[in-house]
């Protein structure tokens, strides 16, 4: 998925950082709460975000092709991405005090995360997308874990892109209905393209995930 990859804490990735590929028009007044709130998830409308979060830092529109029309609306602790005034996506980047479905939290390892959708005893599928991204003169290798049946998408990335055996660390947690699940994968295959001059994704590959 596209959030600023070290988003915290790494280094850019291909969820979160969306500045590649959107176009960010006019500023707010600094919502209220630095983190995420409670209540906050897809099909929640624009009116009800504002009440519990205050106006976003920032909002604008977000161009993908193929996509329906999209609004962005970034606060301190990521963004959330609206479809016809109701949220689709909501991305948690920057909340070290959130604690997401099954435990999940940012900066945990990925075998504890697989660990933790595997403790179920319903079986969870989805999708492995893995890539590079480069940002300027930086690359961060990425791996955003599709979780269909909860409704999750796990961005992780490796603490040096470098190095073939490095760990990989969630650096964001998204709360998405199928639209927004779709709309963070396009974001991401959209950069594949080459059309995008600041951010770039290659060695992409996507693959089944479940934990049967």
């Amino acid at each position: 998925m596209t959030t600023a990859r070290g988003r915290r804490w790494v280094a850019p990735g291909a969820l979160f950082y969306l500045i590649a590929t959107i176009v960010l028009y006019g500023c707010a007044k600094p919502p209220a709460p630095e983190g995420f709130r409670a209540g906050v998830a897809p099909g929640v409308s624009r009116a009800k975000i504002v009440q519990l979060l205050g106006k976003p830092s920032q909002a604008g529109g977000v161009g993908v092709s193929g996509t329906p029309p999209t609004d962005l609306m970034a606060y301190p602790f990521g963004q959330i991405l609206l479809q016809k005034g109701r949220a689709v996506a909501v991305t948690i980047a920057s909340d070290a005090s959130y604690v997401g479905p099954y435990g999940i939290k940012l900066g945990m390892a990925e075998d504890k995360v697989k660990a933790a959708l595997a403790a179920h005893r319903k079986p969870r599928q989805g999708h492995m997308s893995s890539y590079t991204v480069t940002a300027g003169t930086m690359d961060t290798r990425s791996r955003d874990l599709y979780d269909v049946t909860d409704g999750l998408v796990i961005e992780m990335a490796a603490a040096n892109a470098i190095d073939p055996l490095a760990s990989f660390n969630v650096v964001s947690i998204s709360l998405v209905n199928p639209d927004g699940a779709r709309l963070l994968s396009g974001m991401t295959k959209a950069k594949l393209t080459g059309l995008n001059a600041s951010e770039h994704v290659y060695n992409f590959v996507d693959e089944p995930w479940s934990t049967r």
